[in-house]
C-alpha cells in the first residue's frame, strides 16, 4: 500500500515536471510575421520566408497566403537574418532582427521585379494568380 502511495506521488511528480517544462519553452518562443507587397502596393502570395538565427543556425521558412501574409511562430528568441524569394522578383533580406522572449515582431517586404538578364525579363505575377486558362487548338504543326 506504502510502495503504491510512493508510485502514485512519484508519478505525478513527474508528469508536473514535463508539463512546466514544456509551457516554460513554449513561453519563450516568438513570432515574426508580416506582409509582402510588390512596388506597385499589389500584395503578393507565394512568396518563401525564410528566418535563420544567427547563434545556431536553425532555419524556418513560410510562404506568404493570397493575401500576402506570412507568420513564423516558434522561433527562439535571438537576432535572424530574414530572406524573402519567389522567381521574377528581386531577393530580399533584412538582418539583425531581434526576437524578444514571448516576443512579436513585424517586418513587412517590398518586392521588386527582377532585372533582365541577356535581354530577358524574368517572368512575373501580374495581377491574380488564381486565374484559369483555357487553351484550345485546332491543329498543330511541327
Amino acid at each position: 500500500m506504502r510502495f503504491r502511495s510512493t508510485i502514485t506521488i512519484l508519478g505525478f511528480v513527474l508528469i508536473a515536471t514535463g508539463f512546466s517544462c514544456a509551457l516554460l519553452s513554449q513561453s519563450q518562443s516568438g513570432t515574426i510575421l508580416g506582409t509582402i507587397t510588390d512596388e506597385s502596393k499589389n500584395l503578393v502570395p507565394g512568396v518563401t520566408v525564410t528566418a535563420v538565427e544567427a547563434q545556431s543556425g536553425k532555419r524556418l521558412s513560410a510562404i506568404s497566403d493570397r493575401n500576402g501574409n506570412y507568420n513564423l511562430a516558434g522561433l527562439e528568441p535571438g537576432a535572424y537574418t530574414l530572406t524573402a524569394v519567389l522567381p521574377g522578383f528581386e531577393t530580399v533580406t533584412f538582418t539583425g532582427v531581434a526576437l524578444a522572449a514571448q516576443g512579436q515582431s513585424r517586418l513587412d517586404f517590398t518586392l521588386r521585379i527582377a532585372a533582365r538578364r541577356n535581354g530577358l525579363m524574368p517572368l512575373a505575377p501580374s495581377g491574380p494568380r488564381d486565374r484559369v486558362v483555357d487553351i484550345r487548338a485546332d491543329s498543330m504543326t511541327a
